[in-house]
């Protein structure tokens, strides 16, 4: 009997020694899929209801959404975006979640459907926000649904991973589009001042600035927990695909991994400026 019980615990114990993994690739969790919810409500009208304060849902209202983000590589830290269709969309929205590693509940691409009802709404600038709430002096704001809740109110189709196509852009027409949207931009290289820096400075957020062959600036932003953050800046010139996010009226790109940077073409011509003088 007592041989039976040392070997039963040995067992138990490197099965869970089995179980423990480095880093954060887990592979592909099973979700629970859903047949029988149907969206009710649109981008555009949910946006519409937000006025000057936070705004809690009371309505049996449901939301459908097509995931745009990923913490897989760590540049995105308890939040999904989603935009309204996975080609040409006409909006975004930020969900404020207590969920890790996401990305193997909710890949990219995956079509999910939101129940509203309780969840708190509000707008950061042009940035429609979602979530749960929190109070500071008074005042409420939307935080982070706690993790318990995101699989009461979050649920995937089971239709699988679609391909979302991001929206073609230049950072002259940016300013023309909705934020929280998935784009690709053609044609841009890393300022040359900051060649031979890292993504981002360790455990900081950090701005990189970004130019194409006009000298148009835009912002990218990295996390500095990122896998990628002590990856040195590439200084060719190319693609990339990111979510628009704004900074009030600012604009600013995040990349989900350096998968969304594809720089294989020489840099810009240096742009000469002639003129004369007495």
């Amino acid at each position: 009997m007592k041989n039976i019980l040392i070997k039963s615990i040995g067992f138990v114990l490197a099965t869970m020694l089995m179980s423990c993994v480095e880093g954060r690739e887990f592979g592909t969790l099973e979700a629970n899929c859903t047949t029988d919810i149907k969206a009710n409500i649109s981008f555009a009208t949910l946006d519409s209801l937000v006025q000057d304060d936070v705004v809690q849902i009371q309505e049996d209202w449901v939301l459908e959404g097509y995931v745009i983000s990923s913490d897989q590589a760590g540049n995105f830290f308890n939040v999904l975006y989603l935009q309204d269709s996975p080609a040409n969309p006409s909006g975004g929205i930020r969900l404020e979640m207590d969920l890790r590693e996401s990305h193997l509940l909710y890949p990219v691409g995956s079509k999910v459907y939101i129940k509203l009802k309780e969840l708190y709404l509000d707008r950061r600038g042009s940035t429609l926000e979602l979530g749960g709430v929190f109070s500071s002096f008074g005042n409420l704001s939307v935080g982070r649904l706690p993790r318990g809740k995101v699989l009461e109110h979050v649920f995937t189709s089971c239709e699988g991973v679609g391909t979302i196509q991001p929206f073609k852009t230049t950072i002259a027409e940016i300013d023309s589009i909705p934020s929280e949207i998935l784009v690709q931009l053609d044609s841009l290289e890393f300022a040359e001042d900051t060649l031979g820096e890292p993504y981002a400075i360790p455990e900081e957020e950090t701005e990189r600035t970004l130019v194409d062959c006009a000298e148009n600036e835009i912002t990218l932003l990295n996390s500095g927990y990122a896998d990628f953050q002590a990856e040195l800046l590439p200084h060719l010139n190319g693609t990339l695909t990111a979510i628009l996010t704004r900074d009030g009226k600012s604009p600013q790109l995040i990349i989900r991994s350096l998968e969304d940077v594809s720089f294989i073409n020489e840099r810009c011509p240096e742009i000469i400026t002639e003129f004369t003088s007495n």
